[in-house]
């Protein structure tokens, strides 16, 4: 009872987290569309009712005849930046010793332990996807395809990741912004507009005046939307369905019922609230994901596979693979 209440509260927490990193994205690229000349917090509230909306979904059924959609939308946005970066990479390749003052366009290895924990914490959440197994077996006409759907998912996941990263970091390097969007769509001229910084340290982007791309941004921005508000239900429906199959909760809030529609909402508006607080994605995300992910993917499925083991087993011995997670 107490490792259920433990795993349920640790999956809350951590969807609560990247639902709302989805949402900050969100808002970024609506405000970098201009559709409305209005900030990123005036986006945040604006789609608050739709996805609310969303939220009221009784299944994943009418959803999940839109995921070829959503995968294609992400296909599209990893080959773009790939892509992209290797075209930009011709913007630095001109700059000298002299105009680059000493700062390093690209590196190899963390500048900081502090840095390298944000690192682990957001790989956690990239290819973390315990908390989501429950959930989309549930809905799996045939659940004994998941493993090989899984391998199959996290396999082309590795190659799409391995391709932004090099190429990402190869033609942007050590001046790319927090919203990569920002990179594509317009470089600087030269290295010391490159490394301009202003209040807080952040890059001053918008002084860049080298060349823009439109197209490319906004190819980008529409894939990264049809992808990310696909994507919100499927995860927000994790977290409902945790409430609604948990033990003390489900009697609570039975589907269908004017409790549940509050749970729903109250969902939703901490969600929103914390985009709307912390509106930095890789703030957000690197946080809950540091907090969050090596509980779920590696130190709880280590310690409840032992006491699985130790009732089933006489052998106790931890595997290997284990053993690397735990030092991991």
């Amino acid at each position: 009872r107490r490792g259920e209440l433990l795993v349920f509260f640790t999956v809350v927490v951590y969807f609560i987290g990247v639902l709302a990193g989805y949402i900050i994205l969100i808002a970024q690229q609506l405000e970098a569309t201009r559709i409305l000349h209005v900030s990123q917090k005036a986006w945040t509230c604006i789609i608050f009712l739709p996805f609310l909306g969303l939220s009221f979904l009784p299944d994943m059924t009418a959803i999940a005849k839109l995921v070829p959609l959503g995968v294609a939308g992400a296909f599209i946005s990893c080959a773009l930046i790939s892509c992209k970066g290797l075209y930009d990479s011709g913007n630095w390749k001109s700059w000298t010793e002299a105009e680059l003052e000493g700062n390093q366009i690209h590196q190899t290895w963390p500048q900081s332990g502090a840095s390298v924990g944000a690192v682990v914490g957001t790989l956690y959440g990239a290819f973390g996807v315990n908390a989501n197994v429950p959930a989309v077996l549930c809905e799996m006409k045939d659940p004994s395809e998941f493993p090989r759907a899984l391998r199959s998912a996290l396999a082309a996941v590795l190659l799409l990741y391995l391709g932004i990263m090099l190429l990402g970091h190869y033609g942007y390097g050590n001046f790319v912004q927090g919203n990569i969007l920002i990179s594509m769509s317009r470089a600087p001229a030269n290295a010391r507009e490159a490394f301009a910084a202003f209040e807080g340290g952040q890059l001053k982007w918008c002084d860049w005046t080298g060349p823009c791309s439109s197209m490319s941004s906004f190819m980008m921005q529409v894939s990264v939307l049809v992808n990310l508000a696909i994507s919100f239900p499927l995860n927000l429906m994790t977290i409902i369905q945790s409430f609604q199959t948990m033990d003390g909760f489900s009697d609570k809030v039975p589907v269908g019922t004017v409790q549940n529609y509050i749970m729903r909402t109250s969902l939703v508006i901490l969600v929103f609230a914390i985009a709307l607080v912390i509106p930095d994605f890789s703030t957000v995300f690197a946080l809950f994901a540091s907090l969050c992910g090596p509980l779920l993917q590696t130190i709880y499925p280590v310690y409840f596979g032992f006491k699985v083991q130790r009732l089933t087993s006489a052998s106790l011995r931890l595997s290997r693979t284990k053993i690397a997670l735990l030092i991991l």
